[in-house]
């Protein structure tokens, strides 16, 4: 009988959180992309922006499986949107415009 709560405990835990509330992951993303984007436009960690694109797309993926919705609505918004679908010259001139004045 005590395996049994035992077990029914952790599963208890294991089930109430869900998801990574926005208001503590949201602070995390926007460093994240902002030393992404000057990490690119300073032209380390990234071979190209295609492969920015891809670890953007990474980024996009971990929050819509594991965030809050208002997290997942901001990343549909801002790296689905202009960073992932973006046309490259685009991404790479605005990040340089941004950081390497």
């Amino acid at each position: 009988m005590l395996f049994i709560n035992g077990l029914k405990q952790i599963i208890m835990e294991m089930t109430e959180l869900r998801e990574i509330p926005s208001e503590f992951i949201e602070p995390y993303i926007v460093d994240y992309i902002s030393k992404s984007l000057k990490a690119l436009a300073e032209g380390r960690d990234f071979d190209d922006v295609d492969d920015f694109k891809s670890k953007m797309q990474g980024m996009h993926r971990f929050i819509q499986h594991t965030c809050g919705i208002h997290a997942r609505l901001a990343s549909d918004n801002m790296i689905f949107g202009k960073l992932i679908n973006g046309d490259n010259d685009e991404i790479l001139s605005a990040a340089k415009d941004a950081y390497l004045k």
